[in-house]
């Protein structure tokens, strides 16, 4: 416990609990409340989810060079502000109910961030 007492160890790991958190809770609900609340097709709801996925494989090597030319800091402050920006525009847009316009490309700016944000954490 005295790990704790280190001010970066315990911001780091509240951020981390946070964002997690987060990021469970928006995986989970946002396609219930997509079929369930907005009768959104399947298909739609799976599209919506797909940047997650994809962005994972394709920023792969680019955040691993920008981890390397800028180091940790920088993108994990970037990449989880970024994260919970477009978690609050989720929030905000939701009344609209526009799958196409809000939902996917603020989903997309989250797994972007997200890739950039985790990146660091998973260096050899």
């Amino acid at each position: 416990m005295r790990l704790f007492a280190i001010r970066q160890f315990a911001g780091a790991n509240l951020l981390t609990v946070t964002l997690y958190f987060a990021l469970t809770g928006v995986t989970f609900y946002l396609p219930m409340t997509l079929m369930a609340g907005w009768d959104a097709a399947l298909a739609q709801v799976s599209a919506v989810m797909l940047p997650f996925t994809v962005a994972i494989s394709l920023l792969s090597p680019f955040t691993g060079q920008l981890t390397d030319r800028y180091g940790v800091g920088p993108l994990i402050t970037l990449g989880s502000l970024l994260v919970d920006l477009a978690f609050v525009g989720l929030a905000f847009t939701a009344p609209l109910q526009q799958i196409w316009l809000a939902v996917l490309s603020l989903m997309s700016v989250a797994r972007a961030a997200w890739r950039w944000w985790s990146r660091p954490y998973q260096r050899p």
